[in-house]
C-alpha cells in the first residue's frame, strides 16, 4: 500500500512486469487502482488521474460524473 499522502503510489506488480498502480488521490482515503491503456505510459496515466481529483472526490471527477448519472438512471428506472 502507498504511503498516506497524496500522489504516494505502489506498484502492481506480476512476475517482474507492472500491470497497474495503487494510486493515493487525497491523504486519509483509501487508494485508486489504475492501469494504463493504448499509447499512454503509467507515469502519463498517474498525472493524469491526479489532475482530475477535485475536493468532492478521491476518484477522478469524469469517473465521479459517471457514477453519479447511473444511480440517478438506476433511480428513474425503478
Amino acid at each position: 500500500m502507498p504511503k498516506n499522502k497524496k500522489g504516494s503510489y505502489t506498484d502492481i506488480v506480476i512476475n517482474k512486469e507492472v500491470y497497474g498502480r495503487v494510486l493515493r488521490t487525497r491523504e486519509g482515503v483509501k487508494p485508486i487502482f489504475i492501469s494504463c491503456g493504448n499509447y499512454i505510459d503509467l507515469e502519463t496515466c498517474t498525472e493524469i488521474v491526479l489532475n482530475l481529483i477535485n475536493n468532492i472526490s478521491r476518484i477522478p471527477i469524469p469517473t465521479r460524473l459517471a457514477d453519479l448519472e447511473t444511480h440517478i438512471s438506476r433511480r428513474a428506472l425503478s
